[in-house]
C-alpha cells in the first residue's frame, strides 16, 4: 500500500502538465495523461491509465473506489503547492521486450518546489498503463 500511496502521490503531482486526448503509446505518454487526470481532478480518466490486470474480480469495486479517493487526495496536495507548473520526463528504462518500463520525472509545483517520482509501467494490450 506505501507503493502505491507514493504512485498516487506522484501522479497527482506530473498529471498538471500537458493533456487532451493524450495518448497511450509510450510509457511516458501514458504517465503523462495520467498526471494531468489527477491535476483535474479526473478519476475516471486516471483510471484508465491504471493497470488492474493483477487486481481479482472481486476486489476492482474496491480498488477503483481507492484510487479515486486517492487522486482527490493528490489533487487536493498539489492544490496546496501553487498546482503543478511543469512535469518533465527525466529517464525512460524499458526491458529487452519493451513490455515494461520504469519512468522517472520530475514535478515543479506553482511554489516553486520540485519532487522526482519514479513510477512502473507495463503494456498492456498495446497501451501503456502504470503498475502498481
Amino acid at each position: 500500500m506505501t507503493r502505491f500511496m507514493h504512485f498516487l502521490a506522484s501522479a497527482l503531482i506530473l498529471l498538471m502538465v500537458s493533456a487532451c486526448g493524450a495518448s497511450t503509446d509510450t510509457p511516458e505518454s501514458s504517465l503523462t495523461a495520467f498526471y494531468e487526470a489527477v491535476a483535474e481532478n479526473d478519476a475516471k480518466t486516471a483510471l484508465e491509465h491504471v493497470s488492474l490486470a493483477d487486481i481479482k474480480e472481486s476486489e476492482m469495486g474496491v480498488a477503483r473506489e481507492k484510487i479515486k479517493m486517492m487522486v482527490g487526495n493528490f489533487h487536493a496536495k498539489a492544490e496546496e503547492k501553487g498546482g503543478i507548473e511543469k512535469v518533465e520526463v527525466l529517464n525512460v528504462a524499458t526491458n529487452e521486450e519493451k513490455t515494461e518500463a520504469e519512468v522517472e520525472v520530475q514535478v515543479t509545483f506553482g511554489n516553486g518546489k520540485s519532487e522526482k517520482n519514479t513510477d512502473d509501467m507495463v503494456k498492456e494490450d498495446g497501451e501503456w498503463k502504470i503498475s502498481f
